[in-house]
């Protein structure tokens, strides 16, 4: 973060645009070398060149919260918006992860509200996307491999054990099986010491790992990390943002480095329009001297 802030304050909004065409430009890259390198990972779920699935699922999530948040100050074609829509939603659903997905939606319906949804530019791309998007899931190869694969995760999720609760397949039983660590944290690491389902793994949450790992001290100070990240801000920025969060709550996303890219595009955004606020000051200053000036003149020519 300390990087991208030392980047924008040097560049300005170049960097910004950079950052913005270079998440897009990474997106189209992946889509056409995985034609040809295939989508990697398992048989069911992509990877592409990433890890895991979960990394490509994270990785469309938090360049889509980029360019959503970058283009409300910068001068781009709503073409290359929309395109981003289509892109990001594109390796979400090769990765087949249900979060991603799911924030995917949320994303597209605070960006329909935040600029109008009811304008004819809007609704005509809402058609546009939905329609091209329901003939690609129902009519090409590529969704019909997509359906394919939905099934076959789903039914692995079913073969998991009943008496197996979400709660302990994350990871969160160590935090109720030992519960003193939450006043000053666990550490990381060492997960041999723990009475868990996953044994010698970390918690698959984000939020998991940060309450129990740093314990109240520590969560105290994410907390008041993020509320200064998001201050100041309108509600739309905000919703922006809690994908980011909310896929931290079955994944672990603290050590992938575009999630704090993400995050750093909010002050950022903030100081940007800091930045507009104060010249409009300026020239409204400027245009009441003015207009006083010019009302001076008039009443020594009255005179």
């Amino acid at each position: 973060m300390g990087f991208a802030l030392s980047l924008y304050k040097q560049y300005g909004k170049a960097f910004l645009y950079t950052t913005m065409y270079s998440c897009i430009m990474a997106a189209i890259l992946q889509i056409v070398l995985s034609q040809v390198l295939g989508t990697g990972g398992g048989e069911v779920r992509g990877a592409l060149f990433f890890t895991n699935p979960n990394q490509l699922g994270y990785y469309s999530l938090c360049g889509l919260a980029i360019v959503l948040v970058l283009e409300t100050m910068l001068k781009i074609p709503k073409l290359w918006v929309y395109s981003s829509f289509f892109l990001f939603s594109y390796l979400a659903l090769v990765s087949i992860s249900k979060a991603a997905m799911g924030a995917m939606i949320i994303l597209f319906g605070v960006y329909l509200l935040a600029n109008g949804i009811l304008s004819m530019r809007n609704v005509f791309a809402l058609l546009i996307v939905g329609g091209l998007g329901f003939y690609g899931l129902t009519k090409t190869e590529f969704g019909k491999t997509f359906q394919r694969n939905l099934e076959v995760r789903e039914l692995n999720e079913a073969d998991r054990p009943e008496e197996i609760t979400e709660w302990q397949y994350r990871g969160y039983d160590r935090i109720t099986n030992h519960p003193e660590y939450l006043v000053f944290g666990a550490g990381e690491g060492g997960y041999n010491r723990f009475d868990t389902y996953i044994d010698n793994h970390e918690i698959h949450s984000s939020f998991g790992t940060i309450i129990f790992s740093y314990g109240i001290p520590g969560t105290i100070l994410f907390v008041m990390f993020v509320f200064s990240i998001l201050k100041k801000l309108p509600w739309y920025y905000l919703i922006y943002s809690l994908p980011l969060f909310s896929y931290g709550v079955t994944h672990m996303g603290l050590r992938f480095t575009i999630f704090w890219v993400a995050l750093m595009m909010f002050p950022v955004i903030r100081m940007e329009r800091m930045k507009v606020d104060f010249y409009k000051q300026i020239i409204a200053r400027r245009k009441r001297a003015k207009d006083s000036e010019i009302n001076r003149s008039k009443s020594r020519v009255a005179v």
